[in-house]
């Protein structure tokens, strides 16, 4: 009974094997999505980081280029302006966009910017120096009208100079907290995303060795119950390579031919069966195909006594291809006969 117990157990274990290997790829996979999620958010942040970069260079560009064109009146200097205020304009540009599309992204938005701490600093800072921004080019479309009419008295160029410096004055700390809102930000989804990476991979390890020892455990009891059997069964038998060579044999079979066990292995099955029952091919090799067919043979025991055996046999598959082993059944049938 404990033994068909253990055997029913291994039987269900061998069974739930393949949704263990299953679940064990699906962690796998996930472990996979997880560095492709960071590695996704480290591009991400960088590419807002370099953006944020390129919009500050183009600020303080339309800064220098307005405050020569208040002072020179040079339409360099206001294409300059304008072409450099392109960048933050397309970026406001974009979001505005983003912001129309035909989904529901207002409420997606104020999700976004009310479960993201990060998120909504940065958009908000993004929106101060947006407005900013639009004075800017408010103020360069003023003096290009008022230089229309003739170039500005030195009050005017003073006041429009310190204009433009003041609107940059206002705009430096907002870069420099956008920018450090965004690398804080990328740091905390990056530490979030690596230690939920940590722990999916502890929790693959964990059960992958688990999976490999209980696997490891049935196989041992399955091969310790096949063994146990082997060698207490009043049948004989054993296992042969396609040579015909005893790889293993038990006490049974021993007993049956009358040879000692330490003999009959690494013996050969050419030295204890009847040529006349040992087929071979046109290469002179065994017959495997004839000697897989159960039936009647005739061996030879101690001193060439003839034993009639019940012969069963059948293939077992082995580490190599090719190279695998038979199993056989000997049961003696001498005294029936």
């Amino acid at each position: 009974m404990g033994r068909d117990k253990t055997g029913l157990d291994a039987d269900q274990a061998l069974q739930r094997l393949p949704f263990r290997v299953a679940l064990l790829i699906l962690l796998c996979a996930l472990g996979t999505l997880l560095t492709l999620l960071i590695l996704e958010t480290q591009a991400g942040v960088t590419a807002y980081i370099v953006s944020e970069g390129d919009w500050s260079r183009a600020q303080q560009r339309s800064v220098h280029a307005l405050y020569r064109y208040a002072a020179q009146g040079d339409p360099a200097d206001l294409a300059e302006a304008r072409r450099v205020l392109d960048v933050p304009l397309g970026d406001r540009a974009a979001r505005i966009a983003l912001d129309r599309q035909p989904v529901d992204v207002a409420a997606a938005r104020a999700g976004l910017l009310a479960d993201a701490p990060y998120f909504r600093q940065s958009v908000e800072l993004w929106l101060q120096g947006d407005a900013q921004i639009l004075r800017l080019v408010a103020l360069a479309d003023e003096m290009e009208a008022r230089l229309a009419s003739g170039p500005l008295d030195p009050a005017s160029v003073r006041a429009y100079q310190d204009e433009v410096l003041a609107i940059d004055a206002r705009l430096r700390p907002i870069e420099l907290a956008f920018s450090r809102s965004l690398a804080d930000g990328g740091d905390f989804m990056r530490r979030c995303l690596l230690l939920l990476g940590v722990i999916v991979f502890v929790a693959l390890a964990i059960y992958a060795v688990w999976v490999m020892r209980s696997t490891l455990f049935r196989v041992r009891e399955t091969e310790s119950g096949f063994r146990t059997a082997f060698h207490q069964s009043a049948v004989g038998m054993a296992k042969l390579d396609r040579d015909g060579r005893f790889v293993q044999a038990n006490e049974a079979l021993a007993r049956l031919l009358d040879i000692p066990l330490s003999k009959l292995r690494g013996g050969r099955l050419e030295e204890v069966m009847l040529n006349e029952d040992l087929p071979r091919d046109g290469n002179g090799a065994l017959d495997w195909t004839w000697l897989l067919e159960s039936g009647e043979r005739r061996m030879l025991g101690a001193r060439g006594r003839m034993r009639w055996v019940r012969w069963t046999a059948s293939r077992v598959a082995g580490r190599e291809p090719g190279r695998g082993l038979v199993f056989v059944l000997g049961e003696g049938i001498s005294d029936a006969r």
